[in-house]
């Protein structure tokens, strides 16, 4: 898959109104579509730019100047306008974009579209570096409508029209579109608390003099307190609520929580799998934060009454044994529930005396949906991801809830990463082929790009899919920027240690490794992976050492067993491996590793019959080609390990385990073949 960067002029067409005319007249409206497109071509190509995309009743357009694309415009409107009466509005920006797979995406591509949909019928509108370019040009004519608030653009942009004899320039109090959503104020809730605020100003003051002379704050520099990183867990909060089955919106408003603060580069946010390990533990809260070396614990309940959500929260100094803020009760309508969870977000980081980046207020304030369905749809989903087991079951599930999520509300870019994500599970658990798999999860992370560009969960996942697809360069880049816009998010770390794994950067792979599990201490799938890590370095004792680590904490985990098992192989100690896999819940009797041991443990009609068991499974199901080929390579037969290392790569490869024969000793014995050198040299030229 190439991609290119460049810098153009954008142009977005819209046709106004066309649902209605569509439910009105469907042969008019696909009448205009044709006609719109057919007028669009021509002046596109006589303006020597490109019609990219087309959109239903829209489109995109790139030229390479900002002179023709106005031209172009004019043209388009005055033919529709005097003959067609075709109400069309149109949005032009210079900006730098990506084109990736025929797709096209990027900030400039954002900022033309909203200027668009800001238009009414016969409109043509530009952005301010439009305006810089043709201002001199005496064939074009520009009233400043002043600056808007566009959705998900970080700042405020100054908006122009054309004003042109018979182009009609719109009144900036009728202006509508995709603006950011004002904040709802009520008056007696402003009132209220106002009245809160000058009563408690005094004790907030006395608060934070104790938690300055407590920390030694004090008696640092200005130079000290701008280095100073605070830390901080998010418990899970205790479900109040009456109705049953309300532990997925619970569970979501501590997770939105926690992925709001990790937008902040000055605070480390304990992740979710830790600070669920400890949730019930009986332990001080001093304790705690000896544990994880965290300064701050968030606590909270939630209480839901049909449509309306309550929230009280408590933020304690773990270090002083001090709660430092006690909230009074925070209570939303559900449709409402991002706007309560904003302030809860801005009211911590006020606590904390945290400085924040323009871009980190601008994640503080954002609503990813005001549809109070497609929110519960959303959470739904992610409480299945999240389990991390891999259940098809549960997998599927997932899937129908985004996409019911996204039904709902088109436009909710939570929901596109939670759909991409749930796919890239289907690969990692080997559910699906990832050939057939892959696509899906890119298209979804491509459409979250579109409508939010700078949230960086989209980037994980576009590194993730691009690591699946062995594009090493384009892996790093989608990390890296992930790790930029949030250096506390944890899973960026791990796929470029993985990636440094498979490059031979050992000390590398292992210092972002610990990274990883500094902020992900306890996730039983990242202890897993990182003893996993470690056997492709050839440090099985190492690697050994840290899965019983996770063992002793989640001792009847079925991956950390799978793990330990795994191990024990690498280190030739069959009988353990066989014990240890046979110890395990789930997959007993197909576990290819288990099939492997005992083919190298001398007991071969056991490895036969787990063999057995696979390919009649694979008649009706996904079983990866991996899985077989390994369990012929502990049979001895290089033949068929070939033949299905090879079945493997066709079906898109097998995620880690493909990557993973660079250094797989299991495979050692046919390393040298030229057939599994060709493999080798596939993994370097990506599909």
């Amino acid at each position: 898959m190439s991609s290119t960067h460049q810098l153009a002029a954008i142009m977005f067409t819209d046709i106004v109104g066309y649902t209605a005319i569509m439910q009105g007249d469907e042969q008019m409206a696909i009448s205009m579509v044709k006609r719109h497109q057919e007028v669009l071509e021509k002046y596109v190509n006589v303006h020597i730019g490109k019609v990219y995309q087309y959109y239903g009743d829209g489109s995109l357009s790139l030229f390479n100047s900002a002179t023709e694309a106005v031209q172009c415009a004019i043209d388009i409107q005055n033919e529709f306008r005097n003959q067609l009466k075709i109400p069309l509005r149109i949005g032009i920006n210079i900006g730098e974009l990506l084109i990736e797979q025929d797709r096209i995406f990027g900030d400039g591509v954002n900022v033309a579209s909203r200027i668009e949909s800001l238009g009414q019928a016969g409109t043509v509108m530009y952005s301010e570096n439009v305006y810089q370019k043709i201002k001199n040009n005496p064939s074009f004519r520009s009233t400043s409508l002043g600056e808007f608030e566009l959705k998900n653009v970080a700042k405020p942009l100054e908006v122009f029209a054309l004003s042109n004899d018979g182009f009609p320039v719109p009144l900036k109090n009728d202006i509508s579109g995709k603006l950011k959503e004002p904040v709802k104020h009520d008056t007696q809730k402003s009132w209220k608390k106002n009245v809160y605020i000058g009563l408690s100003i005094g004790v907030l003051l006395f608060v934070v003099w104790m938690l300055l002379r407590n920390t030694n704050i004090i008696d640092r520099s200005p130079q000290e307190l701008a280095m100073k990183e605070r830390s901080i867990m998010v418990l899970p909060f205790d479900n109040l609520s009456d109705t049953p089955g309300q532990q997925y919106i619970v569970s979501g408003i501590a997770d939105e929580l926690r992925s709001q603060l990790l937008s902040i580069r000055n605070l480390r946010v304990i992740s979710r799998a830790s600070s669920k390990y400890y949730k019930d533990k009986q332990i001080s809260l001093k304790q705690l934060g000896e544990d994880l070396d965290v300064e701050y614990v968030l606590e909270g309940t939630v209480q839901r009454s049909a449509d309306v959500i309550k929230i009280n929260v408590q933020l304690s100094n773990v270090i002083t044994d001090e709660v430092v803020w006690s909230s009074p009760s925070f209570q939303e309508k559900l449709e409402d529930i991002f706007l309560l969870q904003n302030e809860i977000s801005q009211q911590i980081v006020n606590q904390l005396k945290i400085g924040l980046s323009d871009q980190e207020k601008n994640e503080l304030i954002k609503i990813p949906t005001r549809n109070a369905e497609a929110y519960i749809n959303y959470q739904k989903g992610q409480e299945l991801i999240k389990r991390g087991g891999g259940k098809i079951e549960e997998l599927d599930s997932a899937i129908k809830l985004f996409e019911r999520a996204i039904e709902l509300d088109p436009e909710f870019s939570l929901a596109y990463v939670g759909l991409s994500d749930t796919y890239l599970e289907y690969v990692f658990w080997g559910r699906n082929p990832a050939n057939k798999i892959l696509p899906k999860a890119l298209d979804a992370a491509f459409k979250a790009f579109e409508l939010d560009n700078d949230k960086v969960e989209i980037y994980a996942a576009l590194g993730a899919i691009s690591f699946y697809r062995y594009e090493v360069r384009k892996a790093k880049e989608y990390l890296e920027k992930a790790i930029e816009l949030s250096p506390n998010y944890h899973p960026p770390y791990e796929w470029l240690a993985w990636i440094n794994v498979f490059e031979n950067n050992h000390d590398k792979a292992i210092e972002l490794f610990e990274k990883a599990y500094e902020l992900e201490p306890l996730s039983t799938k990242y202890l897993g992976d990182q003893g996993h890590a470690l056997y492709y370095l050839h440090l099985y004792d190492r690697g050994m050492d840290f899965i019983n680590n996770g063992l002793q904490k989640y001792p009847n985990n079925d991956h950390l067993l799978w793990l330990q098992g795994f191990l024990y192989v690498a280190q030739e100690k069959y009988t353990e491996a066989i014990t240890t896999f046979r110890k395990r819940a789930a997959g007993t009797n197909t576990n290819w590793m288990l099939g492997y041991a005992y083919a190298m443990a001398g007991k071969k009609a056991e490895a036969e019959e787990i063999l057995k068991i696979n390919l009649e499974k694979r008649k009706n199901q996904y079983v990866p080609s991996f899985m077989i080929a390994t369990i012929y390579m502990g049979l001895g037969d290089k033949e068929k390990t070939l033949e299905w290392l090879e079945r493997d790569w066709e079906e898109g490869g097998q995620g880690l385990m493909f990557w993973g024969l660079k250094t797989d000793k299991l495979f050692d014995p046919v390393r040298d073949d030229p057939r599994f050198q060709t493999l080798l040299n596939k993994i370097d030229s990506p599909l």
